[in-house]
């Protein structure tokens, strides 16, 4: 996957994007919105990954606006492992186990390389 194009300097949507199409580059990368809302109590996710199904044929991502710049990189970064166990045929429902947690730790390590290195933005 080629490094995406952003009009934003040291984009980390954009950063953590490429760092997980370098990491499953024959993974499609999810349609991701930001949504109002879905945050509306302490009890509510930030995010969430929607797995398809009959209302929704394609995998997507959604991530509650309020959330800080900061919070939503590392909430991309989470939901995107679960996009990669779906992909891979792998419990995507395991809940946070030992391969959630191994894919989030390599798109975290590659984003940070990639934003270290300013790689991937413009």
């Amino acid at each position: 996957m080629a490094n995406r194009i952003s009009p934003i300097e040291n984009d980390p949507f954009s950063l953590v994007a490429d760092a997980f199409g370098e990491l499953w580059p024959n993974t499609p990368f999810p349609r991701v919105e930001f949504v109002e809302g879905l945050h509306i109590d302490d009890d509510a996710p930030w995010a969430e990954t929607h797995i398809p199904d009959d209302d929704f044929p394609d995998i997507r991502i959604s991530i509650d606006v309020e959330a800080t710049v900061r919070g939503a990189v590392e909430l991309l970064a989470h939901e995107l492992a679960h996009v990669a166990m779906y992909h891979l045929g792998l419990d995507h429902e395991e809940n946070h186990g030992p391969f959630w947690q191994e894919f989030f730790e390599a798109i975290n390590q590659a984003y940070k390389a990639k934003a270290e290195g300013g790689n991937g933005t413009n």
